[in-house]
């Protein structure tokens, strides 16, 4: 005999922090989407000070809202939805992205029916309609060295070329990969994913280090390392309103005090010794072009200042991010 479990699979986790104006955009699309196959939205909120879990549990009082004491960060926040998490299938949904039509059961339904995979995103669209980038290159050194090294904006100005090694490459990175069809992808950006609870059980919850990323980089490494695949569904589809992170003048002092350690954190945790320090001064490198830009943009004695600054010296120290990363981001903005 069927039982609600089987017919209502589906556990949606949600993270936010002053933000329901946004935040329930995604959650009338979540009902609005996945309103069969949903057994249960997960809110857990990093000590709003607006009146956001209130104003949620208010208007949907079927959502679990779960408070934290303080903020966070993301990864430490939706651990704690991903453990109070009850469905046979988890999505972890951004605060600012809504599910377009179908989408809940095509990603479920490709889970289904591949054995293997075990993770898989949708195709992300802007507010515009156009394509996010939202498939990366594994490697976080072509990727560090990308910014370093102005490539994006080029390519940015070719869609030829980059529609052409989308089709040779089809997994290449980015801005060049393929998103006209469903295909494996090494890492799928953590704005909307879904997972099997096999594949949460065998990997475990994120990496509370990666406090605001590079966290889906990480998750899909060790997806990959447990034997299961990762996929990027083109039938599946989300608006995800987020902001361009290659824009220096739209990152916030946290992000820019936080990035570039937990990337060189990160890369140490997969690489010896020598290619760790090798992508830290990578990493320092790009903290220092930063700063040029921040120097621009809001002048030598400003809060960005001191965040690219503070960033830039735990580039060089990997280990002291790791010690003392809970600091570095509980610093004012």
């Amino acid at each position: 005999m069927e039982t609600e479990y089987s017919r209502k699979p589906l556990s949606v986790c949600v993270v936010t922090y002053n933000s329901f104006e946004i935040v329930r955009f995604a959650i009338d699309s979540i009902y609005r989407t996945a309103g069969e196959l949903l057994r249960e939205i997960i809110v857990v909120d990093n000590d709003s000070n607006d009146g956001t879990p209130d104003r949620i549990r208010e208007n949907y009082p079927d959502v679990q809202v779960i408070l934290n004491d303080s903020n966070e960060g993301y990864a430490p926040a939706m651990n704690r939805a991903l453990a109070a998490s009850r469905g046979d299938f988890v999505m972890t949904l951004s605060h600012d992205a809504e599910l377009k039509s179908g989408a809940p059961a095509a990603l479920l339904d490709f889970l289904r029916t591949h054995a293997r995979a075990g993770l898989v995103g949708p195709r992300t669209l802007d507010g515009n309609g156009e394509v996010v980038t939202t498939l990366h290159h594994p490697s976080l050194m072509l990727r560090t060295w990308s910014e370093i090294i102005p490539v994006k904006p080029w390519l940015k100005r070719r869609p030829a070329l980059r529609r052409f090694i989308g089709r040779v490459y089809p997994n290449s990175s980015g801005l060049t990969s393929d998103y006209s069809k469903t295909h494996r992808a090494p890492v799928i950006d953590g704005g909307c994913v879904m997972m099997k609870r096999a594949t949460l059980d065998a990997v475990g919850f994120l990496d509370e280090k990666l406090m605001q990323g590079p966290d889906d980089y990480d998750l899909c490494y060790r997806v990959s390392n447990a034997g299961f695949e990762t996929w990027y569904v083109a039938e599946a589809e989300i608006v995800h309103r987020t902001y361009d992170k290659d824009d220096v003048s739209l990152l916030s002092p946290t992000y820019l005090r936080t990035q570039l350690p937990q990337a060189s954190y990160l890369y140490g945790k997969y690489h010896g010794r020598v290619l760790t320090a090798f992508f830290c001064f990578s990493a320092y490198l790009l903290a220092l072009k930063w700063r040029r830009e921040v120097v621009r943009l809001y002048g030598k004695d400003s809060a960005h200042m001191d965040a690219v600054t503070e960033g830039a010296a735990f580039c060089l120290h990997p280990s002291r991010y790791e010690r003392e990363y809970r600091a570095l981001w509980a610093k004012p903005a």
